[in-house]
């Protein structure tokens, strides 16, 4: 299964702040081989002019693998290990 965004635009604004982000130029592919099977993104942004590549893996369960790699001038990110987001937000790893 696939799901795939060519040329989107996100925005997002600060209701309290008056704050606006736009990424743009987004494409991007989401698969995963069953429901409960790990979720694999991957694509490209713009933000604020600057592209940025990024591929995201995911197992569906807690405390589950995670790799994150984000590529754009001047970042090259990459992050292995855990992330649980249920009661709060934690990560493990480097």
């Amino acid at each position: 299964m696939t799901l795939r965004v060519a040329g989107g635009t996100v925005r997002y604004r600060d209701e309290r702040s008056g704050a606006g982000y736009e990424i743009g130029a987004l494409d991007l592919d989401l698969t995963t081989d069953a429901p409960e099977a790990a979720l694999i993104a991957n694509g490209a942004f713009a933000w604020e002019g600057t592209p940025f590549r990024f591929a995201v893996s995911a197992a569906q369960e807690p405390d589950a693998a995670v790799v994150i790699k984000l590529a754009g001038a001047p970042l090259d990110i990459v992050y292995e290990g855990s992330l649980a987001v249920q009661g709060g937000v934690s990560a493990k790893g480097t």
